[in-house]
């Protein structure tokens, strides 16, 4: 059990133990039995004397352990570790009481402390074990509670999954089987087929990207998900991206811009496929609630020696109130009532993104503005391979020869 106690010391080279009573006299036994334990080189004293000051300490200071007074000048015991457990939960209280009362006891411990001990009655290893005890208890009841509140979270996301995506689901399944239908009635002409046809791509197109949105998120989800870093072409990213989605901001009649501010690096490492896929989704987004104007990709390097890339996507869509910014985020979220049905998705985009950019050490962050338009944000810094540096590019597309700068990859 001691090795328990290291842990908790290694971080500091001790454990710093916040002893709750009003009585000196019972507060210099204790001292005096902590000096006598095998804990009396690792175990560090702060002695206050009441509730209200041991609770400015733990705003102050970190704590591992709380010794308290059952009775306190300014509260009773009951009250005491309620309070102080509310404010510190994942922290191990230990009992002070001047009653030898088995039922009392129990009573503390159902009201939150790892456990307790008789004033003036306990020796040097009754000390050590309840220390010891109450750290290693508190330690198992955080495991349970975060592995608990890691199954609830998981059922909750099965849940609302099985009930946003069987709609999604099953609406382009339907789509795609009704006009094969139609294609294959002998009175359909050329022309119809045609048309057909491209409903059915369509529809297929929208169920790869829901499947693939359902399965990076269960990815996420279940902690299978994983960042796969390589030398890529900046330039060639943004370019791409663009041209992938130009058609369908082509065909709602806005446009799509990309800016380049200054010079950026023409390779850097990071996950392409993942930086990709984020921006996609943010351009897809802005385009899908932008009925007039444009939306502009702007790229720009902040911070040269660790590589800092901003990428910002702007829109001058509908915006987004301020009492709807923290739905953003969460999976199969709609912010609307009537988006779904207007604009279409599942709600799983911008939590995949949000959560892509914080594997890769950024975060995405949101201005808006309602009928205005939106900006979203992250910064992500890309290693720079060798000779990374050998060109750079603007705006306009020509790259131009600078001096050959070498920088570590590692």
């Amino acid at each position: 059990m001691l090795d328990e106690l290291g842990k908790v010391a290694g971080q500091s080279g001790e454990i710093r133990c916040l002893l709750v009573e009003d009585s000196l006299d019972d507060a210099k036994l204790f001292q005096l039995a902590l000096l006598k334990s095998k804990l009396r080189n690792i175990v560090s004293l702060l002695h206050v004397v009441t509730l209200e000051k041991a609770l400015r300490v733990l705003n102050e200071q970190m704590i591992d352990v709380v010794i308290l007074d059952y009775n306190l000048p300014d509260s009773d015991g009951l009250t005491s570790i309620e309070m102080i457990s509310q404010k510190m939960p994942h922290l191990p209280i230990v009992v002070l009481t001047g009653q030898q009362d088995d039922e009392l006891g129990l009573k503390t411990v159902k009201a939150g402390a790892q456990d307790y001990l008789i004033k003036g009655q306990f020796p040097s290893d009754a000390l050590v074990r309840a220390i010891q005890y109450s750290i290693h208890r508190k330690a198992v009841d955080n495991g349970l509670i975060s592995a608990r509140d890691q199954a609830n979270k998981m059922a909750n996301f099965q849940k609302t999954f099985l009930a946003s995506m069987s709609h999604e689901i099953r609406s382009p399944l339907s789509s795609m089987l009704g006009f094969l239908e139609l294609m294959k009635d002998s009175a359909t002409n050329d022309n119809e087929r045609e048309q057909y046809y491209q409903v059915v791509m369509n529809a297929g197109g929208l169920l790869l990207n829901l499947v693939n949105d359902i399965l990076d998120a269960s990815s996420i989800q279940s902690g299978a998900f994983h960042i796969d870093p390589s030398v890529f072409s900046l330039k060639d990213l943004i370019d791409k991206t663009v041209v992938i989605l130009s058609k369908k901001a082509e065909e709602k009649g806005i446009l799509l811009e990309k800016e380049i501010k200054g010079e950026i690096p023409r390779q850097v490492y990071g996950d392409n496929r993942r930086i990709q896929q984020i921006l996609i989704n943010l351009i897809n987004n802005a385009i899908k609630f932008t009925s007039v104007g444009k939306v502009t990709l702007i790229v720009e390097l902040i911070h040269e020696e660790n590589a800092a890339i901003k990428f910002q996507v702007r829109d001058t869509g509908i915006g987004i109130s301020n009492n709807k910014m923290e739905l953003l985020f969460r999976p199969f979220e709609q912010l609307y009532n009537n988006v779904s049905r207007t604009f279409g998705g599942t709600g799983l985009g911008l939590y995949i993104s949000q959560e892509l950019a914080q594997m890769m050490g950024g975060r995405i962050t949101v201005q808006s503005e309602v009928g205005k338009g939106s900006v979203f944000e992250f910064i992500l810094s890309l290693k720079l391979p060798d000779r990374a540096w050998g060109h750079r590019v603007s705006d306009n597309g020509v790259y131009r020869e600078t001096s050959l700068q070498y920088f570590d990859s590692s």
